[in-house]
């Protein structure tokens, strides 16, 4: 405050060349001042020529002469206060004051705001940016510019303020030129931008806003408190200047090498992103300002910031501050992996969790090499270029993909070669360089990674068998010279490093879980010497994801274990869990998700599992009141688990499912009696009840007293024969018309022989009564049997297929060797639809076996059509129908006859089983009908018959039919239908590479597959046609 008594007004002021007008002009800010003198000042406001409305010193001077002739008292502080000198203590009535702001709350906030300024790693303060905000309330606002501010214009300064000047006006709260907010608002062009993202201001730009040099050089120089930066993600590079006060509160020197300069910085809260609202902690890597890598690293890691990764380190912020560039990370505590690596093993660590953290490595490298966005197909390809444990940093159970310096992002139209960088350390791959003398480096691409990546992964698969003494032995083990130097290389130039082969197989052996023997199979992949051999990114992490869900099978199998023999649920849960885990293929993870949404899908997968792991870990065989309840939790995430599935796996899980619990369950068993309660009246339950039916019957010397079919008596008149089927028609009661059926006749030659065949027989029909089989088994309904007892054979009688009930006239039964035999291009069905047919066969096969019955005689007679005459003739091998049961059995029949004397059906027939050895015929066994199927797939390749396909081997015996076929016309065959639809011909005809012939690799193996297929080229539904249908029955059309 500047007071003084009984001096002229010239001596009096200080040296400022104008005062604000608004403060002089508004009549809030003046007090109990006479009339006559205010007519006197809005006179000499009127005559103002000073610009921004500012009265001139010698203005004010001669005005407050004028007003206050001889001696008066004038106070200069945050006020102007003018009072007669003459009475200094008269009371307001006679003083002039005019108020900048009022004293009391200006001085309040100035405090308050130095409260909160805190000092930086350099020993320089600065205003934390939303302690800023919290300080700046609209309420605290309004009061102090009420004081400066005209009243009507008092609202639209605080608004101006709150949406985006609280900076300035902190800045000029500080300074003690609060009122001067007004040259920022006069300046801001009406525009829509807080001024506050103007700041800072240079010195230049803030004269000409406040028209006074002293004033911009206060605000100039306290600016710099409140221009703190902001780490809030944005990874564009940043150029600081000289004055930016940087948020750290402190700054530690961590390492230094080659790459720069390593530091930990706390960063204030208020200035760190709000994706890491838990730490405060980042690393902060400076490099040179001529370090090339940082312009490259920084554009790589934008890149990949995109896809948010979890594995690949996140870039916090990059700026160039005096002469340095710098880099800003997140704080991994943990250290590198190759600290990790020399550290003791942790005594919790498993195999499946060290396996999770193996497959993030691998997705991050994927993310990198195929650059996608969800949804969208890889739009840039990258390359990293210096895969090594010291560039790979450990996050409790992550490892985080790190250092992009040397690293290359490229279109995916550019050609991926880049040169070789001179990298350190042994993951150097094999192509990089030459070895010996002279020294020369090569181009490397995405494979070099690979390789790199897989030395990795077999340090780890080293440590967690052997602990850090396991790798520090496996170094030496690699060691080799070559004059003149010593290398410690996974390879030796052109040739394996037969050391890390050796290692590896002493590890798998070692552990001996088939989930390490497959990882460290794809590490040996991973190592191959020619980069063309090794395995893309993608088929890595798929490949890893697959061997942690084995690895967690591994824990469970075990865990089951402990139940399954006394709670039927836990059996239950453990089949329910291993349908779902077959369910799991490469192609389910390495598709065109890319890496991050696979990643997240997995990572969800992850943690079901391990809560089941849990749950089951919880469960305590010794407990007295251990029930099926003890086992809900793990029902409830297999349940999750299933329903991640896609509609198409969660069918093909349900199928599993099916074959596992039937395969093991007995009838009466304890599994049986619990299917109802977990399944309730589902398809699984009914397939069990129809097992259960045939193996009753099957006991039995004799059929049942009450047969659940129809048991025909009266006469059948036939009107005509299709192959081996007759066309008849079928009374349906004594006053009733007759309804056309197709009829199978099963010859027997006694009455010994029909004894023998009888319970068989009523075996047959009761499976072929089940209403919800039908469909699966592709059979048309089941209308009875006739005992024909004087013609020596059973009469099976089927009705027609029900949609073609309504218009039965114009149906005309084909059997599918007649279809064969029509040779008219134009009558041959579509490559789709021959797909569609080999599936629905397949998958009928399926269901036969699924219920423990044979076939036995699966050839193209016995598989039929019912085309009408509307249907177009290349559309006729639609719907198929499955008869053919004269020698169909229960796999659980003692009673066999061997294969059917028919000479025509022999080629259909596996080679082993039409083989006589000591005059006895082969077992029937499962994969003969496979090789039956396999036969019938060959004929719908080729559209053609087996022996016309086949006619140059016609003269050979079934070995050799069998062997030329596999060699010389599968080929052929993958020509015309692709070679996965030829694998699963080899599949069948091989007997599914003489593995365990269950019905489960059956469905892995053939339905699948053909399922797969017939998924991605869907086949055309026939239009009908347009001629209308003649109405009512009449009589089948003979050919």
């Amino acid at each position: 405050m500047l007071g003084l008594r009984g001096c002229s007004a010239a001596a009096v002021l200080p040296s400022l060349k104008a005062f604000p007008a608004s403060l002089l002009l508004h009549s809030r800010l003046v007090h109990n001042i006479s009339q006559p003198r205010s007519l006197a000042l809005s006179r000499v406001m009127a005559t103002c020529r000073v610009p921004n409305r500012y009265v001139a010193r010698s203005d004010l001077i001669a005005l407050l002469d004028r007003l206050f002739p001889g001696q008066y008292i004038v106070t200069v502080r945050h006020s102007i206060e003018i009072r007669d000198a003459t009475n200094p203590s008269q009371e307001h009535s006679d003083a002039w004051v005019v108020s900048n702001i009022s004293r009391e709350l200006t001085e309040r906030l100035q405090r308050r705001i130095n409260e909160i300024r805190v000092e930086n790693a350099d020993s320089k303060r600065f205003v934390p940016e939303r302690e800023l905000y919290d300080v700046m309330t609209r309420d605290v606002i309004a009061k102090v510019v009420v004081d400066f501010t005209p009243f009507d214009h008092s609202e639209e300064v605080v608004d101006f303020i709150i949406n985006g000047a609280q900076k300035v006006f902190g800045v000029l709260v500080l300074i003690g030129y609060v009122g001067y907010l007004e040259h920022f608002i006069r300046k801001d062009q009406l525009q829509a931008r807080p001024v506050d993202d103007l700041l800072p201001l240079a010195k230049p730009v803030l004269q000409e806003i406040l028209n006074d040099n002293y004033i911009a050089e206060l605000f100039h120089e306290k600016q710099w408190e409140f221009c703190v930066p902001v780490f809030s993600g944005r990874i564009i590079p940043r150029a600081f200047e000289r004055q930016t006060i940087l948020p750290y509160l402190a700054d530690s020197f961590l390492s230094a090498g080659g790459y720069g300069s390593v530091h930990k910085v706390e960063i204030h809260p208020s200035h760190r992103p709000q994706n890491f609202e838990t730490t405060t902690v980042f690393v902060r890597k400076e490099l040179e300002l001529d370090d090339s890598t940082y312009e490259n690293e920084v554009r790589v890691l934008s890149t990949l910031q995109r896809l948010q990764h979890p594995n690949i380190l996140k870039l916090v912020g990059c700026y160039t501050y005096n002469s340095k560039h710098n880099l800003i990370f997140p704080y991994i505590p943990d250290g590198t992996l190759r600290k990790f690596l020399k550290q003791e093993k942790p005594p919790n660590l498993t195999r499946e969790e060290m396996f999770c953290s193996v497959a993030g490595l691998a997705s991050a490298t994927w993310a990198l090499h195929e650059f996608a966005l969800e949804d969208t197909e890889p739009s840039h390809k990258g390359h990293h270029q210096d895969l090594r444990p010291d560039n790979i940093l450990v996050d409790g159970d992550r490892f985080i993909l790190a250092d992009f310096g040397l690293s290359s992002i490229k279109s995916m139209e550019e050609v991926s070669k880049t040169p070789f960088k001179g990298r350190r350390g042994y993951c150097q791959a094999p192509e990089c360089a030459d070895l010996g003398h002279p020294y020369q480096e090569h181009e490397t691409t995405r494979a070099t990674d690979i390789f790199s990546l897989g030395c990795i992964i077999a340090d780890i698969l080293i440590y967690l068998v052997k602990g850090p003494a396991g790798v520090e032995k496996f170094n030496h083990n690699r060691e080799f010279h070559m004059p003149p130097m010593c290398y410690y290389l996974y390879h030796k130039g052109e040739s394996s490093n037969e050391a890390v082969a050796a290692s590896l197989k002493k590890v798998a052996d070692e552990d001996g879980s088939q989930s390490m023997r497959d990882v460290v199979q794809l590490v040996s992949s991973m190592l191959e010497i020619l980069p063309n051999k090794r395995p893309a990114a993608a088929a890595v992490t798929a490949t890893l994801y697959l061997s942690i869900i084995k690895a967690f099978a591994e824990q469970f199998t075990v865990l089951f274990a402990q139940f399954t023999s006394s709670f039927p649920d836990a059996f239950i849960e453990e089949a329910r869990f291993q349908s779902w885990a077959w369910s799991q293929d490469s192609e389910l993870y390495s598709s065109s998700s890319g890496a991050t949404t696979t990643a997240k899908i997995f990572d969800s997968t992850i943690e079901i599992l391990r809560q089941m792991k849990h749950a089951l870990e919880s469960i305590d065989e010794n407990a007295s009141d251990l029930d099926c309840r003890s086992f809900l939790e793990v029902r409830t995430l297999n349940t999750q688990l299933l329903n991640m599935l896609s509609p198409e796996r969660r069918s093909s899980a349900r199928s599993r499912l099916e074959s596992i619990l039937l395969a093991n369950m007995e009838p009466g068993s304890a599994v049986y009696q619990t299917l109802r309660s977990a399944f309730g009246d589902s398809r699984l339950t009914q397939i069990a009840d129809t097992k259960h039916l045939v193996a009753q019957v099957e006991g039995a010397t004799t059929p049942l007293t009450k047969p659940s079919f129809k048991i025909i008596s009266g006469p059948i008149a036939y009107t005509r024969q299709i192959g081996q089927y007759k066309i008849a028609k079928i009374r349906r009661d004594q006053h009733g018309q007759g309804k056309w059926a197709i009829v199978e006749t099963i010859q027997y030659q006694d009455q010994l022989r029909r004894q023998r065949l009888l319970p068989r027989i009523y075996a047959l029909c009761d499976l072929l009564t089940t209403d919800h089989l039908r469909q699966q088994l592709c059979i048309p309904p089941f209308h009875g049997l006739k005992d024909n007892v004087d013609a020596f054979c059973f009469e099976m009688v089927y009705d027609f297929p029900n949609e073609h009930k309504g218009g039965l006239s114009g149906l005309s039964p084909l059997s599918l060797r007649q279809l064969l035999t029509e040779r008219e291009p134009s009558k041959f069905p579509s490559w789709e639809s021959r797909l569609k047919l080999g599936f629905e066969l397949a998958e009928s096969l399926a269901a036969f076996h699924d219920v423990n019955w044979f076939h036995k005689d699966l050839t193209s007679f016995s598989v039929l059509f019912f085309p009408t005459h509307q249907t177009s003739p290349s559309a006729r091998a639609s719907r198929p129908y499955l008869l053919g049961f004269q020698h169909s059995r229960s796999a659980i029949d003692d009673f066999t006859e061997g294969p059917l004397q028919d000479r025509k059906h022999h080629r259909y027939h596996d080679p082993r089983y039409i083989c006589v050895e000591n005059h006895q015929f082969t077992r029937f066994r499962p994969q003969f009908d496979y090789y039956s199927l396999g036969i019938l797939l060959v004929e719908i390749g080729f559209w053609d018959t087996i022996d016309a396909v086949m006619d140059e081997y016609k003269n050979e015996d079934n070995h050799v039919f069998s062997a030329s076929l596999i060699k010389h016309k599968l080929p052929t065959l993958s020509f015309s239908m692709g070679s996965r639809y030829a694998n699963i011909v080899k599949q069948c005809l091989t007997g599914l590479g003489e593995q365990a012939p269950t019905n489960l690799l059956f469905k892995q193996k053939v339905v699948m597959p053909l399922k797969s297929l017939n998924r991605f080229y869907p086949a055309q539904e026939p239009e009908p046609d347009r001629k209308r249908e003649r109405e009512g029955e009449g009589e089948i059309t003979r050919r």
